[in-house]
This record gives structure tokens, sequence and C-alpha cells, in this order.
């Protein structure tokens, strides 16, 4: 293991260098901010703490490019959803990487997934039948209820404190978005997963009775 960039909050195996040297495309997932007119400024904090770290990496690796994905997947379940601004910090994104010259495509999950809420929802109850056989996860959802209660509460609560069911609800769909990106990555090739710091990462890096294998994926964490 080993530090490869100045902004790394995670150590890294051995094997990413030598990835990122031959060149690969590395998935880039962002969470628009889903309070009301969260994101219409622009592109947000996130977005930007993701560009100041992508630049340092094709810096280091030139011929390594990246694939930002633009999380607009909370429209099922947030009444009147929309993605005008979640589209106009998408373009305005993408115009900032195109100015510091990164290898880059920018696209909405709905763009590049078309069948992302039918995958989220069989793995949703892929967690939710295995959940009570399964300590560690249900301990894991347990420790960072309350840290989620406030959030979420402010995301889809309209100013109403969430339920412990609701909220553990809302824990398992974010959860198991993570898995149905590692899914998606394995089957199209994609070995590198570059991420802002969340608890949610467990889902990339632990071992789910649930899933028929381990995949393996090298993370860069900012």
């Amino acid at each position: 293991m080993k530090k490869l960039f100045s902004f790394q909050k995670r150590d890294t195996t051995n094997r990413l260098p030598k990835i990122l040297e031959r060149g690969t495309q590395v998935f880039v997932p962002l969470c628009p901010d889903y309070i009301p007119g969260g994101i219409a400024d622009g592109v947000s904090a996130l977005m930007l703490s993701a560009l100041e770290a992508v630049k340092e990496v094709q810096y280091k690796y030139s011929q390594t490019s990246f694939m930002f994905l633009i999380a607009d997947t909370e429209c099922d379940i947030l009444e009147g959803f929309d993605r005008r601004p979640i589209e106009a910090s998408r373009d305005k994104l993408a115009c900032e990487l195109g100015r510091f010259g990164i290898l880059s495509q920018t696209r909405l999950f709905s763009e590049s997934f078309s069948d992302w809420h039918t995958l989220q929802y069989e793995m949703e109850k892929k967690i939710q039948e295995v959940l009570a056989s399964t300590p560690d996860l249900d301990y894991f959802l347990s420790l960072y209820q309350e840290k989620r209660r406030e959030r979420y509460s402010i995301q889809y609560g309209q100013g109403r404190r969430l339920s412990t069911e609701e909220v553990r609800a809302l824990q398992i769909r974010h959860y198991a978005q993570y898995l149905v990106l590692l899914d998606i990555m394995h089957e199209q090739g994609r070995l590198v997963l570059m991420n802002y710091q969340t608890e949610n990462l467990r889902a990339l890096t632990k071992q789910h009775p649930f899933l028929p294998e381990r995949r393996r994926l090298e993370l860069i964490v900012y």
C-alpha cells in the first residue's frame, strides 16, 4: 500500500499505479445537493474538490481519462424532481474540465444507465432479505443512523424528522446504489473508482453474502 497523491484519504494498492500508467477510464460519481436550490448556482463544492483531485491524477498519469457521473437518481422519490439544475451543473462542470484540458466525459446517471432504478430496487431487495442474518451490515447501518437522519430529514422530510424505519430504508437505498455501480463497473471492465470519503464505500470493500463473488475495485478517495 502506498500514498500516490497529496489529497489521498486512503492508501492504495500496488496495482493501482500500473493501471493508471497504462491508461484507463476512472469513474467519478458525484452526488448533487438535492436540497432545493442547492446546486442552482453552478458547480458544487464537492465537484470542485473532485476537479482538483482529478487534475493531480491526470498530471501524473497522462494516459488516464475520467467519466464524471452526476447522480440524478432520486427522481423516483423526490416530489416535483427537476433535472434542470443538475443538467446546468453537469454542463458547467464539463466546461471547467475542458478549461483545464482534462480528458473526460460528464454525464448524468440517467444518460448512462437506463435501467438504473430496476437494478437498484433488485439490490435493495437482496439487502433487505439478508439483513437479519448479516449482523455486521446491520451494525454498520445502525452506527450511522442518527448522522443520516439529520441529513435525510432535510433532503426528504420537508421539515419533518424522519422515522427510524424511513432512515433505514434510505440507508439501504444508498448502500444499494454503490453496489449497483460496482456491478456495472465490473461488467464494463472498469477497475478504478474515484470518490469522496463516505462511509458507504464499505459497500465496495466488503464481501457480501448476497453477491456471487468478490469484485475487486481500486479506489482513489479524496
